[in-house]
């Protein structure tokens, strides 16, 4: 019993870093603060969706998938330090944007976000 306690605490700690609540809710508040409070809930609700399903495939498949391409600890390594450079870069010119939406727009933007800049990424 002392071992299954053990575990699921280890899973839930694993998991809570892995998505960061915390961190992630501030980016959503941010991207949907032109959108009432009906699609913003609709948004919220399918990039849940959407991470969960992805995070489970890859809980099952991800290890046959790193397998096939031949993919190599230390090749994530070399590209997770790539990224994250970039991201500084990024970070460091502080280009703002702001970009305005039609209602007619409201529907398109909520299926776009949702997905791409939400739910993938931020995992």
């Amino acid at each position: 019993m002392n071992e299954l306690l053990t575990f699921g605490l280890f899973a839930f700690t694993t998991f809570f870093t892995l998505i960061n609540p915390l961190g992630v809710m501030s980016i959503f508040m941010t991207m949907t603060a032109d959108l009432d409070s009906e699609h913003r809930t609709k948004t919220a609700k399918k990039a849940s969706m959407v991470s969960f399903v992805i995070i489970v495939m890859f809980a099952f498949a991800g290890q046959l998938l790193i397998n096939f391409f031949g993919i190599s600890v230390n090749s994530f390594k070399i590209v997770g330090g790539v990224i994250f450079f970039l991201m500084g870069i990024d970070m460091l010119q502080a280009r703002l944007g702001k970009v305005k939406i039609k209602d007619s727009e409201v529907k398109t933007y909520v299926n776009d976000i949702s997905i791409t800049p939400l739910a993938i990424p931020m995992i």
